[in-house]
């Protein structure tokens, strides 16, 4: 049996938040659709407290580019996650532009605006009443809204970027009830982060760096729900390794450990929540699996390769 008030109040929030943020850039922030300046596609799956009957699982799907005329990068975002063994779902799908300014010879400033829809569903007949006279009728077992997200981010170099987005800017309802207390809030996120290399190790200057330590952070909040992610990848290549520490600030959550690898485009990551928090670790923690690849560099004008610069977007 599930309390239908606890249902209700989870439908003010859509807070699935990616251990392996920096690996599903389009839901961490639309400015980065096109950041690589190349073709790019990305796959995510989570699952939250396994032991507790895979209670939250999550996908996304992306791919992006940069559209050489359009001074920008343009991309598609889909993904949709089954909370309580499925009883509850919602799926999402966006398409996204972002427009690129140059700051200066050395930086630049995506922004960005993802327009599409969101779907939250209730399995009704799944629930068990105690009490079948006191059962409790719903208008909706489906909501379908619209959404819009915006973003934006600088890049200095490939050392160092900071970025912030807003999701479900409209705050669209998706109440299973004829009322406005499903009202999804405003999810902020903030981001920061750089890339330390280690040129020693290179055997030609103009090779790819072999070893980087990549230091990143990022912070959200919507409504009353906030929590930091602060840590870093160490990529000695082609193999990656991270070390991550979620807090909720009102308690800490998870310790996280990340292995991976990369080579000719492709990156695998997996990486488990350890967690800290009063739960312990009977739930399980959280597995989390990332793939990406990236294609070869598209064909740009010579004015665009002279005065456009990779945004250092937080990578593996």
């Amino acid at each position: 049996m599930l309390n239908i008030f606890s249902v209700t109040t989870s439908m003010a929030q859509d807070a699935v938040v990616y251990s392996q943020f920096y690996a599903n850039p389009l839901y961490l922030n639309p400015s980065l659709a096109g950041s690589t300046m190349s073709k790019r596609l990305s796959a995510n799956f989570r699952n939250q407290w396994p032991s507790l009957n895979n209670a939250f699982t999550s996908y996304s799907m992306s791919y992006d580019q940069y559209v050489d005329i359009l001074n920008g990068g343009v991309g598609v975002l889909v993904g949709t996650s089954r909370d309580v063994g499925g009883l509850l779902s919602s799926t999402s799908a966006h398409l996204i532009y972002s427009y690129r300014l140059r700051a200066s010879q050395n930086s630049n400033i995506n922004f960005g605006l993802g327009a599409g829809i969101y779907q939250r569903s209730i399995d009704w007949g799944s629930l068990v009443f105690e009490n079948p006279e006191n059962e409790i009728k719903v208008n909706y077992t489906s909501r379908l809204v619209p959404d819009c997200n915006f973003g934006a981010i600088w890049g200095y170099k490939d050392v160092f970027y900071a970025g912030f987005a807003l999701h479900q800017i409209t705050q669209p309802s998706v109440s299973f009830y004829d009322n406005d207390v499903g009202n999804l809030h405003i999810k902020y996120t903030f981001h920061t982060g750089g890339n330390i290399f280690f040129d020693q190790f290179r055997q030609y200057k103009d090779e790819p760096p072999k070893v980087v330590l990549s230091p990143a952070l990022v912070f959200f909040r919507q409504n009353t729900s906030q929590q930091i992610n602060a840590g870093m990848n160490l990529t000695i290549y082609p193999f990656v390794f991270g070390v991550w520490y979620r807090n909720a600030f009102k308690n800490p959550d998870a310790i996280i450990a990340l292995v991976g690898f990369h080579i000719r485009g492709f990156q695998f990551g997996y990486s488990y929540d350890a967690t800290i928090s009063k739960f312990s670790n009977a739930t399980g923690g959280a597995h989390e699996i990332s793939l990406g690849f990236r294609f070869a560099p598209s064909k740009l004008s010579k004015r665009t390769i002279d005065k456009q610069k990779e945004i250092p977007c937080p990578k593996f």
